[in-house]
């Protein structure tokens, strides 16, 4: 998800699209809106990797269904190994 109005000097956690992020994380139970971590480890230039995230259904019924491809999926029991 992209919001474009929400970096920038006016802009803050309790006005406009970032409190209403905020607002509908806390009335659902099974979906929330996150900031999206990982593009904003990239060396990319400007400030639109602040402005992904990304919309989590825990209610689908693949939430859990890993999607990575095989060369990036754990041994079954790797979970299991401290």
């Amino acid at each position: 998800m992209y919001f474009d109005d929400i970096v920038g000097p006016d802009y803050c956690d309790f006005t406009g699209e970032r409190m209403a992020m905020a607002d509908f994380n806390s009335r659902s139970q099974n979906a929330k809106i996150s900031a999206e971590y990982y593009s904003r480890l990239q060396d990319f230039p400007g400030s639109w990797k602040h402005q992904i995230f990304v919309y989590h259904n825990f209610a689908h019924p693949d939430y859990c269904r890993f999607v990575g491809g095989e060369q990036n999926a754990l041994a079954p029991d790797a979970a299991l190994k401290d």
